[in-house]
């Protein structure tokens, strides 16, 4: 056998056909010596290859076939039970009896276990193939067995190579996803589908990708054995990492074989280390973007020209307007989910985000509408969370100092928003109407000497004795002074809200309901409460 016949695996088949004189029944049977994949069925039927091996007791068993055959329909019994029929091959299409062949001697093609056809040797007159004739039959048919099973295992080999070059590639050109699937698609000829550890696509290339919706239970099954899971023209493998599972790989090709599901399990360790290496370099960047974030709310002063040097490395220009946005949405673990949203956000639109004081903070170039942005941004983290996040933003001047200043301001206007009752959305401190005016024309400490002069007395009365005087005036200004819907706000009876109203009368004056002296009342109230 030539070098090239090694090089693929070879399929040949011949259809014999059996007749006896005589019966008016006769039987076609297809052999083929088609190699099968590796690891396939040890019943003598191939998994690859358009034929079938000959029927027989045992995958091994020779049979020899001539002399008349058994009467009427017992023809086709004999041929099941491995008599001895009179055979007659079909060549180019014509009966056998114009080829003369009245005996013939069947050998299996196996190596180990596995069978991939039949060799036939034919005469064109009865006769019994001698022990000898049969031995070397059997030598013949194990040297096309080894050879068969060579070409397998070169074409297996070559297809895994190819796949692990070509991937390797693309993760050294940094491809990723797209890449990844774009040459997956090539190699195996199919059409490729990458899914992340959330069954959301990644990538998809070729003529048709597979839809996830209608392999749900391949998807599972594949994710649950940690192993290709197949259905039809579809193979579903997961992607890695030690217990981790990073995503999956779906390819649709007409005529998948073994070879294309050992390809697309190689494939998908190239890939989770492709998608480990990604993600490694990812939380790298996201945790320098941190530091610079700490690094200059915490101590701009301490290096300013190094941190302007670090700054340029992510690409964050100090020297150019910047707005900032701060935003808080639930406990320590939500909180991390918000940071990862967050420091995605910013990479795109060339920021850099981070927690700090609790809160998650991001600093992006400069916007047209602070307001905006804050909006968008709260409408983003509370999809990506499912939990409402509520974000304050603030324009920042060029310089170090100014985003630190705006930083506060951010923060002061999400604290404004959480006691305005407005968790969940986003506003910049023009949104804010005379609360946003008022935190940004006075300092904290002139906004508290305000409050403490108008109601301080309330403040007092509620710290010493626990009543709800503060609240009782705040709620009787949001319901306009009905003291019947106060009473309901507040769920107590009417009589006892009159005696509250009395007492903050004696304690601020019978005009705090009344004119101007209600203004600086109420105004001083929601200061108390926006300003926490």
């Amino acid at each position: 056998m030539s070098g090239d016949s090694l090089r693929r695996p070879v399929c040949t088949a011949a259809t014999v056909r059996y007749h006896w004189p005589g019966d008016d029944k006769a039987g076609d049977h297809r052999c083929s010596a088609a190699p099968a994949a590796r690891g396939g069925r040890r019943d003598g039927v191939p998994r690859r290859g358009s034929g079938t091996a000959t029927r027989r007791r045992r995958p091994g068993d020779t049979f020899q076939a001539r002399g008349p055959p058994p009467p009427g329909g017992r023809a086709r019994r004999a041929l099941r039970d491995h008599r001895r029929p009179r055979l007659a091959a079909r060549s180019g299409g014509r009966p056998a009896g114009a080829e003369g062949l009245v005996a013939i001697q069947g050998v299996p093609l196996k190596f180990g276990d596995q069978v991939y056809g039949v060799l036939f040797a034919a005469n064109r007159r009865v006769r019994p193939f001698s022990p000898d004739e049969v031995d070397l039959l059997i030598s013949l048919a194990n040297h096309a067995a080894l050879a068969i099973e060579n070409a397998t295992l070169f074409e297996e080999v070559r297809k895994t190579a190819a796949v692990h070059e070509r991937l390797t590639a693309v993760a050294l050109d940094g491809g990723g996803p797209t890449g990844l699937a774009s040459e997956l698609a090539d190699v195996l000829r199919g059409s490729v589908l990458v899914l992340d550890a959330q069954d959301r696509p990644l990538a998809s290339a070729g003529d048709a990708p597979p839809e996830p919706a209608g392999l749900v239970r391949e998807m599972a099954q594949a994710r649950a054995r940690r192993g290709s899971a197949t259905r039809g023209t579809v193979c579903v493998t997961p992607i890695v990492a030690a217990d981790e599972h990073l995503g999956t790989l779906l390819l649709v090709r007409g005529g998948l074989d073994a070879s294309d599901i050992h390809a697309l399990e190689r494939a998908a360790q190239s890939a989770a280390l492709m998608l480990l290496g990604e993600r490694t370099v990812a939380e790298a960047e996201r945790r320098l973007r941190g530091e610079i974030l700490e690094d200059l709310l915490g101590a701009p002063h301490r290096d300013p020209e190094g941190l302007r040097r670090r700054a340029a490395l992510v690409g964050l220009d100090l020297e150019c307007d910047h707005v900032v946005l701060v935003a808080r949405g639930g406990d320590n673990t939500r909180r991390r989910r918000i940071t990862e949203l967050a420091g995605g956000h910013a990479t795109r639109l060339g920021g850099i985000a981070g927690e700090y004081g609790g809160n998650t903070v991001v600093v992006l170039p400069a916007a047209d509408d602070p307001g905006g942005a804050a909006r968008t941004f709260a409408e983003l983290l509370t999809d990506g969370t499912g939990h409402p996040v509520t974000v304050g933003a603030e324009p920042a001047a060029p310089g170090a100092a100014a985003v630190v200043e705006a930083h506060r301001d951010a923060a002061r206007c999400l604290d404004a928003l959480v006691a305005l009752d407005r968790v969940g959305e986003g506003a910049c401190r023009d949104d804010l109407g005379i609360h946003g005016i008022l935190l940004g024309a006075a300092g904290r400490d002139e906004l508290d000497r305000f409050v403490r002069r108008t109601i301080g007395p309330l403040l007092a009365h509620d710290e010493t004795r626990g009543s709800e005087l503060v609240r009782t005036a705040l709620t009787y200004f949001a319901c306009d002074g009905n003291l019947s819907r106060t009473a309901t706000a507040l769920y107590v009876h009417v009589n006892t809200l009159y005696q509250r109203i009395d007492r903050i009368s004696a304690l601020l004056g019978p005009l705090w309901r009344h004119g101007d002296h209600a203004l600086q009342v109420h105004l001083a109230l929601t200061m108390r409460r926006t300003a926490g």
